[in-house]
């Protein structure tokens, strides 16, 4: 168990009993797009041109502005990772015309500062998040490990570290 640390931007409303709130849950797939083939598909894709997710977060940030949820809660938000051109693609997300949300919180999902796969052209440093953003004031938050994959301690160190986020 690790504490997440939130991030306020501004004041945050506080959630009344009985008050009503949309959420959002989105896997953003680190703004990839769908015109690659990626290695873990039994493609070659690793990497995405600095063009496709400037188009890709576009679109996203274009469908959060529409939404406007009060929470959304993310899932693969690549932070600085080599294969998105080290973009934290949080804060251009967080920082949506219109959007209501006053604080996010963010946590690593798969983290590893070099990933030596696949062998014709490596990942290199990886930094992919779960976050939430929200309009209401969030109090804690937490990343909680779910168990490894039951494999040899060396990939294990380069794979996925699948978590929750509860906040």
């Amino acid at each position: 168990v690790a504490p997440a640390r939130i991030t306020r931007e501004r004041p945050a409303e506080v959630l009344k009993p009985g008050q009503r709130f949309t959420v959002l849950s989105w896997n953003l797939q680190f703004a990839g797009t769908r015109e690659h083939h990626f290695f873990y598909d039994g493609g070659r894709a690793v990497a995405v041109p600095p063009e496709h997710v400037a188009r890709s977060l576009a679109a996203m940030r274009a469908v959060l502005a529409e939404v406007r949820p009060d929470i959304a809660l993310l899932q693969e938000v690549d932070r600085g990772a080599t294969r998105t051109g080290y973009l934290d693609q949080l804060h251009p997300l967080f920082a949506v015309d219109g959007a209501p949300w006053s604080c996010w919180l963010s946590a690593p999902y798969h983290r590893s500062l070099y990933v030596p796969h696949p062998s014709h052209s490596h990942m290199g440093r990886v930094d992919l998040h779960l976050a939430i953003f929200s309009r209401f004031a969030l109090r804690a938050g937490q990343r909680l490990d779910l168990p490894r994959l039951a494999e040899p301690w060396i990939r294990q160190a380069f794979n996925l570290k699948r978590a929750l986020l509860w906040a």
